[in-house]
């Protein structure tokens, strides 16, 4: 097993659908990071208001990230086998994240459910809820498709 691999395009999909809702995804995720980002400093607030205090500002970071580590991933970006499949990790553990967030907005009743940052006030209600779990079925079913496993060579 080597430690350091070389870059390689990823395996072909296994289904003509899976680059769309690939980039569906992509897209969403990076409207999501960047909304996120454009007032940053607000965003641990709406995370303390929606429940998550005390390391708001930890759990602020980490989404971001894993919001733009799942992107090479999704975008079929030329990386190794282990970076590709840390980006497909961080793809399910956003997507886990904002389900879990967003079911507790609901609970406390929070204004805003935190999707977009504090630039556009998404409300949390089940809708949201319902948005973060079609997210969770998205990238199953894209983890499924491109899956990153390595080719088997008789």
């Amino acid at each position: 097993m080597k430690l350091i691999e070389l870059p390689r395009l990823s395996s072909k999909p296994k289904s003509a659908y899976i680059q769309p809702l690939s980039l569906l995804l992509a897209a969403i995720l990076l409207v999501m990071a960047v909304a996120q980002l454009f007032k940053y400093e607000a965003f641990p607030e709406v995370l303390a208001a929606i429940g998550v205090r005390g390391w708001e500002n930890l759990a602020a970071a980490l989404i971001v990230i894993m919001e733009v580590a799942a992107l090479t991933f999704l975008l079929y970006m030329q990386l190794g086998h282990v970076p590709r499949v840390l980006s497909m990790v961080a793809g399910w553990g956003v997507v886990s994240v904002w389900v879990i967030l967003l079911l507790l907005a609901t609970v406390e009743n929070a204004k805003n459910s935190g999707l977009l940052g504090a630039t556009v006030e998404v409300p949390a209600g089940w809708g949201s809820v319902f948005f973060a779990l079609s997210l969770a079925v998205l990238v199953a079913w894209v983890g499924w498709g491109m899956w990153p496993g390595r080719s088997k060579k008789g």
